[in-house]
């Protein structure tokens, strides 16, 4: 198997990564599956695509965006781990002189538990995504812990 991926993102990955990016979602969830060959991967299903939560009562506290934080993330920890191997693209926001901030954060999730030969693929495909999706910010999980 050769260690350079070539990664086809189809349109509507590259749409809702853009969305994202404007702050229509909060969290996108990618999975991929494999050609004939192996030797090339194709990120074929967005699996979860959650739009931001409108707050109308314009409360931006420090306090209410810590929380809304919190129950988003945890939704997307629930969602991540569900799967075998994944890559989910969080917006996450948090205050900073009490000043709204976001930053956009890649997460690469692989199970503990799964093949050697899937870990690797994994990780070279990772190599492609983070090159294609730019975020700034890249974690890496492999267990509920992490």
């Amino acid at each position: 198997m050769s260690s350079s991926i070539n990664l086809i993102v189809p349109v509507d990955c590259v749409d809702a990564y853009s969305a994202l990016k404007k702050r229509t979602y909060r969290y996108i969830i990618f999975t991929y599956k494999f050609s004939g060959d192996n030797n090339q991967q194709l990120m074929t299903k967005i699996l979860s695509c959650v739009p931001r939560i409108s707050n109308n009562s314009n409360d931006n506290s420090r306090e209410n965006i810590l929380n809304q934080n919190a129950s988003d993330f945890k939704n997307f920890k629930n969602d991540i781990t569900k799967q075998e191997c994944c890559w989910g693209i969080y917006d996450y926001d948090y205050m900073k002189s009490d000043i709204i901030q976001s930053r956009i954060i890649f997460f690469t999730w692989s199970k503990d538990d799964i093949n050697i030969r899937e870990k690797f693929t994994h990780a070279a495909a990772t190599i492609s995504a983070q090159n294609i999706f730019q975020t700034p910010c890249t974690i890496q999980c492999n267990g509920l812990d992490d």
